[in-house]
């Protein structure tokens, strides 16, 4: 894996804690929200 590709992931995982902390997800459905949001931002970032 390649320095930029860590650095992305490691933006994900903060993004998606961040998300779910106000948001405290209960089940799979809101999990999958938080997870597609911070997914959005580091595609985002990406771009």
């Amino acid at each position: 894996m390649t320095n930029t590709e860590l650095i992305i992931n490691m933006l994900g995982e903060v993004a998606k804690t961040e998300i779910s902390k106000p948001d405290n997800p209960k089940g799979f459905k809101e999990s999958k929200k938080v997870a597609y949001d911070g997914g959005s931002i580091v595609g985002n970032a990406r771009r």
